[in-house]
């Protein structure tokens, strides 16, 4: 028994264009369920940790946080070696600077927070003595509504140029 080619490859082109056709319409559905669902993410760029000028004393972390597709909050930073850290914010208050500690930041959907010297930023506690300038360490910035984001923060030293950029 044989079967007619121009049949079999009419039959093969037509079900290659209704599983094309299902697979277009998965992709768009799941796109638009995951926009729906804010899983556009936050990103973090720039992500810096200055070594403090006195052995000893906490470190401070810089970065910029950008909001993905809905309003988020950051609610608190980890890093793998055994230290703690906390937001903070400095503000000038009658002529003095203060530092106050933040449960959390708000990081509205699609705007750029900056974490800089003398604005927010991060106190990093009990930093090993093996991080050293030149080096990185792995962070991970938890969000109430995207999660966790794992990024690398490049270590230097109080005075170096770069360190001061986020002015």
């Amino acid at each position: 028994m044989t079967m007619d080619t121009g049949v079999t490859a009419r039959r093969f082109g037509a079900a290659a264009i209704i599983i094309a056709l299902l697979m277009l319409g998965l992709a768009l559905v799941t796109g638009r369920m995951s926009h729906a669902k804010g899983v556009e993410r936050v990103s973090v760029v720039t992500a810096v940790v200055r070594l403090p000028a006195v052995p000893g004393r906490p470190a401070a972390g810089y970065m910029t946080v950008t909001g993905g597709a809905e309003a988020d909050q950051l609610t608190s930073v980890t890093m793998s070696a055994p230290t703690r850290i906390e937001l903070h914010e400095s503000r000038m208050m009658q002529g003095t600077m203060s530092m106050a500690r933040l449960a959390a930041v708000d990081i509205p959907a699609k705007t750029a927070v900056a974490f800089a010297p003398a604005g927010k930023h991060l106190m990093i506690f009990n930093l090993p003595a093996s991080v050293k300038a030149g080096t990185s360490v792995s962070l991970t910035l938890n969000f109430a509504k995207a999660g966790p984001v794992a990024v690398q923060a490049s270590v230097q030293a109080t005075g170096d140029a770069a360190a001061h950029a986020h002015h």
